[in-house]
């Protein structure tokens, strides 16, 4: 399953690097000829993409390695720190597109061939939603922060070449201001993600665990084995696509030793069964306390 997982993530991430690459330097050869800053800016944004998914890549072909002497929970915590590295890498390219769109702003730049940088701009907008789309339904499939990061962050591209376009078509119609503005704008979205992204990851490396649906699930499953009282603790981290975590049942004090592992055996196999990005379950059972 797990090999399954890393397979198709790295698929779709190989793919959207070359796509972003080749929209990229596309946009950034008609910008510079256009002298369009917001083309420039989808550009940089494009390439910056195919970086993501480069750094997303390498977090998931790491991940792959499993645990060994050194790492004993695996190295699943790459993805999640690559996530992190590709969100800073998004915040220094957001800056950068600020300050030059503000240089064009005050000296009123003008562009040179306003219907190519437009068709340009309206075109590279289909690949970045179509990855954004896959890429979303295949971290949905493996359960890969990474990738669903990188989703975002493509589904936001296609709206920054949307927004491109509309700065460089009100350029054409004589809002001098308008690349610029558009440009501005694309650094706009490039902050929101990469902030949202820079957080997540940074409780995930922190422990921090919000999953509310797997709690619900593995309280109403534990709950439903014969001999189950009560459940004591439910405790659960994330470890890049996968949850680990511990669980506290309450049995009767008077049963065997013997009988209190087949309950445990039980709820594990059930948990297991039933949650796909489960990596690594500790079931631990004890007596029921007697008010």
């Amino acid at each position: 399953m797990q090999d399954r997982r890393s397979y198709l993530g790295l698929q779709v991430e190989e793919r959207s690097t070359l796509v972003s690459l080749g929209v990229g330097f596309a946009e950034l050869f008609v910008g510079l000829f256009a002298n369009s800053i917001a083309l420039l800016s989808d550009g940089i944004g494009s390439i910056s993409d195919a970086v993501v998914s480069i750094i997303v890549w390498l977090g998931l072909k790491f991940a792959k390695k499993g645990r060994d002497e050194r790492f004993h929970f695996g190295y699943y915590k790459v993805e999640t720190f690559s996530s992190i590295t590709a969100s800073i890498v998004m915040l220094v390219i957001a800056l950068w597109i600020i300050y030059e769109s503000y240089i064009s702003l005050i000296e009123r730049s003008s562009l040179n061939n306003v219907p190519l940088a437009a068709t340009v701009a309206l075109f590279a907008a289909v690949p970045s939603f179509y990855l954004g789309y896959t890429k979303r339904r295949v971290a949905k499939s493996i359960s890969s922060a990474s990738v669903s990061l990188d989703s975002y962050n493509s589904i936001i591209g296609g709206i920054a070449s949307l927004v491109a376009f509309s700065g460089i078509l009100a350029s054409g119609l004589g809002i001098y201001w308008g690349d610029a503005v558009g440009g501005m704008l694309i650094a706009g979205l490039i902050f929101t993600t990469a902030y949202s992204a820079l957080k997540e990851g940074s409780l995930v490396l922190m422990d921090a665990c919000v999953c509310t649906g797997a709690l619900e699930t593995i309280e109403s499953l534990a709950k439903g084995v014969v001999g189950v009282e009560g459940i004591h603790d439910i405790r659960l981290r994330r470890a890049g696509p996968y949850i680990a975590g511990e669980v506290h049942l309450e049995v009767d004090g008077k049963i065997t030793v013997y009988r209190a592992d087949e309950i445990a055996a039980e709820v594990e196999r059930l948990l297991r069964n039933s949650l796909d990005n489960l990596n690594m379950i500790t079931v631990k059972v004890e007596s029921k306390k007697t008010k």
